[in-house]
């Protein structure tokens, strides 16, 4: 389905993610040309407000935490490599199961294209509309909670190699990635490369080569 001519989602969300972009300008343009009362005239208003909290969300500062998260891994994920200690959080870091916008990406992605079929007229309101914008406005919470957790138990892997280390002679399993292996992990392979270049994190600028 094509992107409506007039729409107002913001191109930001097709580099951000272009299959979510997809998905959410073919809900909206199924808004707009179903007929009736679906029109751009009716639906516009309530697109807009979603746009909106979506741009909101975007623009929110990520710096705090990323600065407190990626410390934490850093040594978490060296850890793994050196001594062979737990790695199973990695995925979990994954920039793609934090960014989630609340699970309105996955939630958008899953959902058919006259999904937002609720228009109640003249007021011109949406449920669906007004509870999707409540669950993007949730979404730093979301993200804090998560990142909170995670780096609880970066800290707890790490805290007890260390505590570990301390009175064992513990043998080394594997070498050191470098500087340039540790940015390909975070920035590449979790794909902060993309938050950095989508989403504002404030003074925090992505190392050199990635």
């Amino acid at each position: 389905m094509p992107v409506h001519a007039s729409s107002v989602i913001p191109s930001w969300v097709n580099t951000f993610d272009s299959a979510f972009y997809t998905s959410l300008t073919n809900q909206e343009n199924s808004c707009y040309t179903r007929g009736g009362n679906d029109t751009f005239a009716n639906w516009s208003g309530l697109w807009t407000s979603l746009a909106s909290a979506l741009t909101t969300w975007k623009n929110t500062s990520r710096q705090t935490n990323l600065s407190n998260a990626i410390t934490p891994y850093y040594s978490y994920y060296l850890l793994s490599i050196l001594y062979g200690t737990d790695s199973s959080l990695k995925t979990s870091f994954n920039s793609s199961a934090i960014f989630t916008i609340n699970g309105f990406i996955a939630s958008t992605k899953g959902r058919a294209d006259n999904y937002y079929n609720d228009l109640v007229t003249p007021a011109n309101t949406s449920a669906k509309i007004t509870a999707e914008i409540a669950v993007i406005n949730g979404a730093i919470t979301a993200e804090t909670s998560t990142f909170n957790s995670l780096i609880s138990s970066f800290q707890g892997v790490v805290s007890r190699q260390v505590m570990k280390s301390l009175f064992e002679d513990v043998a080394q399993v594997g070498s050191a990635p470098g500087k340039a292996g540790m940015a390909t992990e975070v920035f590449i392979t979790r794909d902060y490369k993309r938050i950095y270049q989508n989403l504002n994190v404030g003074s925090l600028t992505l190392p050199p080569g990635v």
